[in-house]
């Protein structure tokens, strides 16, 4: 047992005196695509302990995300800690439904903000194992385009629109990268660019 031990140490040790002592990129540009996006899951998640209740009535049906889709700028200021930030986008769009029937549509576009700090606990020549948190501002724009014919038989149509401001947040536990110069990477986490990410990130 102490043996394995001693050569797990070794090993670990080996890998982190062969990652520092090579010529560091510094800089860090990636895009990414994530899915389970917070406000589509709390969204869901609110509608069903409770109608989600935009107006009077009316409720949001059929909710769909788009996924958020991100690009991220990291300095790295050595080999374990790195600073930068996030501009992120989505879509989520729903049905305006009272009693069943649909009234109308609504889209609303987010956009965050987020500087971020991330760990490399790992950190070889093909491969990196890192954390992330990051926080922020998440705007959002919605419009709810109503459509429907009333108790009058009239044909009613007209918009209402909202814009918000409101805190965003990233937290990645666990982030693996495979590549060098170029690479591939996903992270599982919970936050506004989603529960899964994955994307392609350039270093230079």
């Amino acid at each position: 047992m102490k043996k394995t031990l001693l050569v797990a140490i070794a090993l670990f040790a080996a890998l982190s005196v062969n990652a520092q002592n090579e010529v560091e990129k510094k800089n860090e540009i990636s895009i990414s695509y994530g899915m389970g996006i917070r406000a589509g899951v709390e969204y869901t998640a609110g509608s069903i302990l409770t109608a989600v209740v935009t107006a009077g009535n009316v409720e949001v049906d059929n909710i769909d995300n788009s996924g958020a889709f991100s690009l991220e700028y990291v300095h790295r200021f050595n080999h374990v800690i790195g600073i930068g930030g996030i501009i992120s986008g989505q879509q989520e769009t729903g049905d305006l439904c009272e009693e069943n029937v649909k009234m109308g549509d609504m889209t609303t576009n987010y956009c965050e903000l987020m500087p971020e700090i991330k760990f490399n606990w790992l950190n070889t020549k093909y491969v990196t194992l890192y954390s992330k948190l990051a926080g922020g501002l998440r705007y959002s724009h919605e419009e709810d385009k109503y459509d429907y014919t009333d108790g009058d038989n009239k044909q009613v149509k007209y918009t209402d629109k909202t814009d918000d401001e409101d805190f965003s947040f990233q937290i990645s536990a666990i982030g693996l990268e495979l590549g060098s110069t170029i690479s591939g990477f996903t992270e599982l986490g919970y936050g506004d660019q989603g529960i899964l990410i994955v994307g392609l990130k350039c270093k230079f």
